[in-house]
């Protein structure tokens, strides 16, 4: 499993959608480990406390 390094604080969230209810904050610099998923419209799948959470690909480095 590959890890995301983000380049600003970012909400993952429970659906890969803006709107989608936060998870958690995620900080800059923060590694995530990929559930190697990706949505058509850019949105990463991580593992996050033990549920997947989504961040959205423009906060990836």
């Amino acid at each position: 499993m590959a890890a995301l390094r983000l380049s600003a604080n970012a909400f993952v969230r429970a659906a890969p959608r803006a709107g989608s209810a936060p998870l958690g904050v995620a900080h800059r610099g923060d590694a995530l480990v990929s559930a190697d998923r990706i949505t058509p419209d850019g949105w990463h799948a991580v593992h996050w406390n033990g549920r997947i959470g989504w961040v959205w690909g423009g906060m990836v480095e």
